[in-house]
């Protein structure tokens, strides 16, 4: 009855998002779906008894505006609205690369630790609070966009503020440097994460899940858009001009030669399990090396180059055939 975004030659069809109490929807340009989806709400209302307020609703044009969706706001008898939008407390349509982007993060990170509560809260309660504040309200959006330089050192600086009481009483020398502080504990510090490593950790997760989960909707939406295998274990996020900005900020934390690239490369290794994923020359499975690394002159005469384990034979008891 309605009919949403259609991803790739594979068809990934999204209609809705759901989470909690907000619900996304997405529909192509046509009036009868947009009369279907009004039916459809109508439906739940006499279902359930509940009464929906159509005034709270917006209708936002995604990319070229249709001379009639000024019209379809009486369908529904709501607001119309322009990207950017605020959706789940993130900024969707906006820019990342701008300050302007990240303020009202930084304004919610400045309120939170506000310098008047210094004065009612000793070392360990300010530092119960930094990593309260940085594990709570960051996270959604570096998980997602790359965060300046910029606006890391201005949440590290307000962290480093805070703890350390600037504001309340004239500075003094301290014996500890803030990066001491902001290790482990096992390694002499206090544990406070620092925003950059957390931001590089949030991003680089991705790669982790992308190879962990089977199929995710994110994971069907981006292999549907760019023509991967949902096979795969491991995808390098090349992407193109066209791409979008969540793929953009992985490809770009994973440049080649970049230190995150180098690390994730070194740290993750596949754990071969049914064998019909895990590919025999490209994934990294011995000794922080693959197959084709380690012996180049057989993998220049292999045949099939692409192939996963299972291609080259099957498990028969505890041997291999």
């Amino acid at each position: 009855m309605i009919k949403g975004v259609v991803l790739g030659l594979e068809e990934e069809h999204i209609s809705h998002l759901q989470f909690a109490d907000d619900t996304l929807v997405f529909l192509q340009p046509k009036e009868q779906y947009l009369q279907n989806a009004r039916r459809i709400l109508r439906c739940y209302e006499l279902v359930s008894g509940l009464r929906l307020n159509f005034h709270k609703m917006s209708i936002v044009d995604v990319g070229k505006v249709c001379d009639q969706s000024r019209d379809w706001v009486g369908i529904f008898r709501c607001v119309r609205a322009a990207l950017p939008i605020s959706y789940l407390g993130l900024t969707l349509g906006g820019h990342p690369g701008s300050k302007i982007f990240w303020s009202d993060l930084v304004r919610l990170v400045e309120r939170r630790l506000a310098p008047w509560k210094k004065i009612f809260l000793n070392k360990g309660g300010r530092l119960v609070l930094i990593k309260s504040v940085l594990t709570n309200l960051p996270t959604y959006f570096m998980s997602v966009f790359t965060m300046p330089i910029s606006i890391t050192q201005t949440i590290e600086r307000l962290k480093r503020d805070f703890f350390l009481g600037y504001g309340i009483q004239k500075r003094k020398i301290h014996s500890i440097k803030w990066v001491t502080l902001c290790q482990s504990k096992k390694e002499g510090g206090l544990g406070v994460c620092s925003v950059l490593n957390l931001h590089k950790g949030l991003l680089a997760k991705w790669v982790w899940r992308f190879g962990v989960e089977s199929s995710p909707l994110w994971k069907r939406a981006i292999c549907a858009k760019y023509g991967i295998q949902k096979d795969i274990l491991r995808w390098d996020w090349a992407c193109g001009a066209n791409s979008s900005v969540f793929t953009k900020s992985i490809a770009k934390f994973l440049k080649n030669g970049s230190i995150s690239a180098q690390i994730l490369k070194e740290e993750v290794r596949v754990l071969v399990g049914k064998e019909d994923r895990a590919s025999l020359w490209s994934d990294i499975m011995v000794e922080g090396s693959s197959l084709k690394e380690v012996f180049p002159r057989i993998y220049a005469l292999a045949m099939d180059k692409l192939g996963c384990i299972s291609n080259y034979g099957h498990r028969e008891g505890s041997e291999w055939e």
